[in-house]
């Protein structure tokens, strides 16, 4: 199975364990985000076996809910989602899926899906840092500022992939632009940054 492939589904997991975390409102995604890249990438048998590795990654989701259901009883107010408002050409077609809004080009070069959750009270740059995944948030470098609120871009291989995390008071707001079957133009990625600057959040 090809790294492109791989990087995916571990990716895939890592949005799966910030969001399971999110909703419950507590816990700590450090030990589920510790074995998730071994479960994805150690080998398990043939090294090209597709079963293989999507049991690696079934894993990482299970120990994942396993915290969920282990965070105890979370309140409606941790619970909440919020609407990220923003403004893309009428030529993008949208959906909505299990509170994920998703938009493609009016080519469908690409798609960018929008999430917003409220967490359980505001983050600084390092507790942040952990919420979203990263390696060692003591070390991560300080959030930048973007429009209203403060993230950070990740950029994955060969530019297939972009993801922003943005957070402001108690919002959390996750883009993902994906390139299908190509990478995401340089265009795409200004069209975004550009509407990040007038994002506009609100709850239901």
């Amino acid at each position: 199975m090809g790294d492109v492939r791989l990087e995916a589904i571990a990716r895939g997991c890592r949005v799966q364990i910030i969001r399971m975390l999110a909703h419950a409102g507590s816990g700590h995604p450090g030990g589920s985000l510790s074995v998730r890249p071994n479960l994805a990438y150690r080998p398990l048998g043939s090294p090209d076996s597709p079963k293989a590795v999507v049991q690696a990654a079934m894993g990482a989701l299970v120990i994942a809910t396993a915290i969920l259901f282990g965070a105890g009883t979370t309140s409606a107010e941790q619970a909440r989602t919020c609407q990220a408002i923003v403004q893309l050409p009428n030529t993008w077609a949208r959906s909505s899926q299990h509170g994920v809004v998703l938009f493609h080009t009016h080519d469908r070069s690409a798609s960018l899906s929008v999430e917003c959750s409220v967490i359980a009270k505001p983050l600084n740059d390092r507790d942040f840092a952990a919420h979203i995944g990263e390696e060692e948030p003591s070390e991560a470098p300080p959030l930048v500022k973007l429009g209203s609120f403060r993230g950070r871009e990740w950029i994955g291989k060969d530019f297939m992939q972009l993801e922003w995390w943005l957070t402001r008071d108690r919002y959390v707001v996750h883009f993902v632009m994906t390139g299908q079957g190509q990478p995401v133009s340089k265009s795409l990625e200004a069209r975004v940054n550009d509407l990040i600057t007038m994002l506009q959040v609100r709850e239901p």
